[in-house]
């Protein structure tokens, strides 16, 4: 499928890296698990592209704007996930893909620990591909949480 953007394209060194993330966190989860991607913008579509040909099957997108979301939902397969059902998302999830262009995280670490809290699933892993971060550092310290971000070389 083409590529809304033309700067994020499958030949280049952000695709790749994109790419990467999705192989590495498949090393460790099944491809059956339950995804999470969050943003709508050229990082989230690059996660989607490389979800749908690794062959995730359960894959959400979400973002505060539902109507954009829906259509880059719809492009890759996924389906569009409404923004206030964030937690109850996360807690049936075993992946969260954070692709998000805030300047201030968007998910923090007392919303991580309600959510483990409330898992009856094992451990999250937690991807922020965010530039600057928009998960909260302070996440890191949650239990049964697994981390990973660009910045540890993902």
């Amino acid at each position: 499928m083409p590529s809304r953007f033309g700067a994020l394209s499958n030949d280049n060194v952000g695709a790749r890296l994109l790419r990467h993330a999705v192989e590495l966190a498949f090393q460790v989860l099944d491809r059956d698990s339950q995804v999470v991607v969050l943003g709508a913008g050229e990082a989230a579509e690059g996660v989607l592209r490389s979800l749908h040909q690794q062959g995730a099957s359960s894959v959400t997108l979400m973002n505060r704007h539902p109507e954009k979301a829906g259509v880059l939902a719809s492009a890759w397969g996924a389906r569009a996930g409404a923004w206030n059902e964030l937690d109850e998302t996360l807690a049936a999830a075993d992946l969260l893909f954070v692709a998000t262009g805030s300047r201030t995280p968007v998910i923090t670490a007392d919303q991580l620990s309600r959510v483990v809290e409330a898992r009856t699933r094992p451990n999250l892993m937690v991807v922020d591909l965010s530039i600057p971060r928009n998960v909260e550092p302070a996440a890191r310290l949650v239990r049964e949480l697994v981390e990973s971000s660009r910045r540890a070389r993902v």
